[in-house]
């Protein structure tokens, strides 16, 4: 299997995040030519929701995360594609769709809890092998 070496690796925290803030950046870079990939981390949420994340599907219309999911990561997908980048979803599951979802006091007190350190140390171990396959 041969894998793909990007000249410009664009890290988007959040599906849609890499086209609306550095769009212009990444079409600028395939237009010259140069190969780009956006990896996306947080793509997922779980079944057992805080009410937030339900409250926020329900005005969204969306019946559950997956289908919410789903139907951001297909977006993504157009979008980056239509800038002439590749993409790559990473399957870590959004703080707002976790069920230990954090409250708005943790977040402005900018703690970390145990989950938040595991989570922090799988993503920055997935990156590490991104960027080491694909760089």
């Amino acid at each position: 299997m041969s894998v793909n070496h990007y000249k410009a690796i664009f890290i988007s925290p959040h599906l849609d995040d890499a086209v609306l803030s550095a769009g212009n950046q990444l079409r600028s870079y395939t237009n010259q030519g140069k190969s780009a990939l956006v990896v996306t981390v947080f793509t997922r949420g779980t079944p057992r929701l805080h009410p937030a994340a339900q409250s926020f599907l329900h005005q969204s219309g969306f019946a559950d995360a997956q289908s919410m999911f789903s139907s951001r990561k297909k977006e993504d997908s157009t979008a980056v594609k239509i800038l002439g980048a590749k993409h790559l979803h990473l399957p870590f599951i959004d703080a707002g769709f976790r069920a230990d979802h954090p409250t708005t006091n943790h977040i402005f007190k900018s703690s970390f809890t145990k989950s938040d350190r595991r989570i922090t140390s799988q993503v920055s171990h997935r990156l590490l092998e991104v960027m080491k396959k694909h760089a």
